[in-house]
């Protein structure tokens, strides 16, 4: 009996692991930049996503320009693109995939980016 409630256990573990990964990933054509911390994620159905992200900085510039390639580099044409050196606003298609980009310089040397993946 205690072999049968530990490998029931174990499916358990690793069902629940899974799902944990997987809930926690990022769709692939949402740039990730390095020193980012996610602040909050959300998985909404048909594969959209929306996510805020903060990291260091006061010049959004550098960030909207890898941002702006990094979405072209997965296909997307850009249909709306306003940089400036304390926020930049981005929209990308990609047949009917919109990506939208809010990047905004905080106080206390933050910058705020924001991303909302929807599918039409």
């Amino acid at each position: 009996m205690n072999k049968k409630l530990q490998a029931l256990f174990v499916s358990a573990a690793t069902v629940f692991a899974s799902a944990t990964v997987f809930a926690n990933q990022v769709p692939e054509v949402v740039y990730q930049p390095k020193d980012a911390q996610l602040i909050k994620q959300q998985h909404k159905h048909n594969g959209e996503y929306e996510a805020t992200y903060s990291l260091p900085g006061n010049d959004v510039r550098p960030l909207a320009q890898e941002v702006e390639a990094y979405a072209k580099s997965k296909g997307f044409n850009v249909v709306k693109s306003e940089i400036r050196p304390d926020d930049a606003e981005f929209t990308f298609r990609r047949d009917r995939q919109e990506l939208e980009v809010s990047i905004e310089a905080e106080k206390n040397n933050l910058i705020e980016y924001e991303v909302d993946f929807e599918i039409n």
